[in-house]
């Protein structure tokens, strides 16, 4: 090749080489995870980012309300699920509502935050050592764009000491649970985007293909699963789910489905021992309701197709839902049971649920175990 042939080569592969950065920094973005958010914050993935907005007021309270922001985010700190942001400002409920939350939103680009905390504000006794206040607290969940209220009165005590006990009644483990879930599959999703760009950068460099006019990008669609795919994906996947500690997820793919499909017995089996274990690991009152009530269904119904089901929660790692899979097999009489309560009755490290098991057996067999 003579020199007249390599200088035009040369120059062309010059100009690409200055394109090449373009590339590295937008892998070195993804990486970082700095796309489109607070310049340098990395979104923490497990978990979940808060901003606290300043504390709207009213009554006779017009300023001087940092103390008690300063002694809500102490307290609001006890939980190690969460990242507190001080934004800094002030913004009306109603404003970060309007227009589709656009506010709202606008606060989370910037912060890269999950949620928003408005507090609005009420004090009394003010010149006392001990005043007294009335907060109302709404906790918004930015991807569901819902919102958690709680209200709390504090008369004739410090102000530090004012938000005590806030931080269970706001921060319930299932609301963070849904938000860390939400978190995980909008980083997924841009990611992909991300990745996505970057390659097609690299192509370009590459010079493999020659781009003509504008560049159509396919989106891959969002898989949208039919009742019959939950369905299916329940009773498979169902018990390691509750088993992982994942009980919400349960749930809420169980709220998805038509009334017919969240009559089937497995499936009421499940929504059941999620209930169970939403009351064992939250104390959550409404799951001990709904937990009481589908174990009488399923006792009154006595159907052994929820037998494979309760086989399966028998050797769950959580105690009481071992010893409530064992009396609801005692109750459906199945005698496909047998042989793992006899294992469970004979071999399981915890008397009660060893005792309730050989009362399953009992029952089912009508022989002394």
């Amino acid at each position: 090749m003579n020199v007249a042939g390599i200088l035009p080569w040369f120059k062309k592969g010059r100009e690409k080489m200055r394109t090449l950065p373009i590339v590295v920094a937008l892998v070195v973005i993804a990486a970082a995870g700095i796309c489109g958010g607070n310049e340098g914050a990395v979104t923490p993935t497990n978990k979940v980012v808060i901003g606290v907005l300043d504390f709207e007021t009213s009554g006779p309270l017009v300023f001087g309300s940092l103390e008690y922001k300063k002694a809500l985010m102490k307290e609001l700190k006890r939980n190690t699920r969460v990242k507190l942001v001080d934004i800094g400002e002030s913004c009306s409920l109603s404003d970060l509502k309007t227009q589709g939350y656009e506010q709202a939103e606008q606060y989370k680009m910037n912060y890269q935050l999950d949620m928003i905390l408005h507090v609005y504000l009420v004090e009394y006794g003010i010149g006392s050592a001990y005043r007294g206040f009335r907060s109302h607290l709404s906790l918004i969940d930015l991807y569901r764009k819902k919102i958690k209220d709680v209200s709390i009165d504090a008369y004739h005590i410090p102000i530090e000491l004012g938000f005590r006990g806030g931080s269970k009644k706001l921060l319930v483990s299932g609301d963070l649970n849904r938000a860390l879930r939400a978190k995980k599959e909008a980083l997924a999703k841009k990611e992909m985007a991300v990745t996505r760009e970057v390659k097609e950068k690299a192509t370009e460099i590459e010079g493999k293909k020659e781009v003509v006019g504008e560049k159509e990008v396919t989106v891959p669609r969002e898989v949208t699963k039919s009742p019959e795919e939950i369905e299916v994906f329940l009773i498979h996947n169902g018990p390691k789910l509750i088993a992982e500690g994942e009980y919400n997820q349960v749930l809420e793919l169980i709220e998805d489905l038509p009334g017919r499909r969240r009559r089937h017995v497995q499936v009421q089996t499940l929504e059941c021992f999620a209930n169970l274990k939403g009351w064992v690991c939250d104390r959550d009152k409404g799951c001990k309701l709904s937990w009481w009530n589908l174990r009488q269904k399923l006792i009154n119904s006595g159907d052994n197709e929820a037998t494979p089901m309760l086989v399966i929660l028998l050797k769950d790692e959580d105690p009481y839902l071992r010893v409530y899979a064992a009396e609801l097999l005692g109750h459906i009489g199945d005698e496909r049971a047998l042989k793992d309560l006899r294992a469970v009755g004979e071999g399981d490290e915890n008397h009660k649920v060893r005792k309730y098991a050989k009362r399953a057996y009992e029952q089912i067999s009508g022989e002394e175990f």
